[in-house]
C-alpha cells in the first residue's frame, strides 16, 4: 500500500510538471511574440509565431518527459525525489527552438532594412528558422 502511494505521488508530481511546464511554454512564446510584435511593428506576425513555438514546445517537452517517466515506470525504479529533468528539457528544447528562428528574425531584419523592403524577408526568414529550430527540437525529443 505504501509503494501505491508512492507511485501516486509520483504520477501525480508528473502531471504538475507536465502541465506547467507546458502552460509556461506557451505563456512564454506569446509574452516574446508580443514584445517583438512592438519593437518591430509586425503585429500579429511575431505574436503567432511565438504561440505556435511555445505550443509546439510544450508538446514536445510533456512527450518527452512521458518517455521517461514511463521508461522509470518500466523499470520498476521511479523517481522518488523531485527532479530538475522538466526544466533542463525545456531550457534545452527552447534553444534549439529559439536560436534558428532568431538568427532569421536578425538575418531577415537586416536584409530588409538594408533592401528598403517590406518585412517579406523578416517574415521568410523566421518561418524557416521555425521549421529549421522545430525538426531540431523533434530529433532531440525522439533520443
Amino acid at each position: 500500500m505504501k509503494r501505491a502511494g508512492r507511485i501516486l505521488s509520483v504520477a501525480t508530481e508528473l502531471g504538475l510538471s507536465m502541465g506547467v511546464m507546458t502552460a509556461l511554454l506557451v505563456v512564454g512564446g506569446l509574452a516574446l511574440g508580443r514584445w517583438i510584435d512592438g519593437q518591430l511593428g509586425s503585429s500579429p506576425t511575431a505574436t503567432i509565431i511565438g504561440l505556435l513555438i511555445g505550443a509546439a514546445l510544450g508538446q514536445v517537452v510533456m512527450l518527452r518527459m512521458a518517455k521517461i517517466a514511463s521508461e522509470e515506470m518500466r523499470q520498476n525504479q521511479p523517481a522518488l525525489r523531485p527532479s530538475r529533468e522538466p526544466l533542463s528539457l525545456a531550457i534545452k528544447a527552447l534553444g534549439l527552438m529559439i536560436l534558428p528562428a532568431l538568427i532569421g528574425l536578425v538575418v531577415g531584419y537586416g536584409a530588409s532594412t538594408l533592401l528598403r523592403t517590406a518585412p517579406v524577408f523578416t517574415v521568410v526568414l523566421v518561418l524557416v528558422g521555425v521549421f529549421v529550430g522545430l525538426i531540431l527540437t523533434v530529433r532531440y525529443a525522439k533520443r
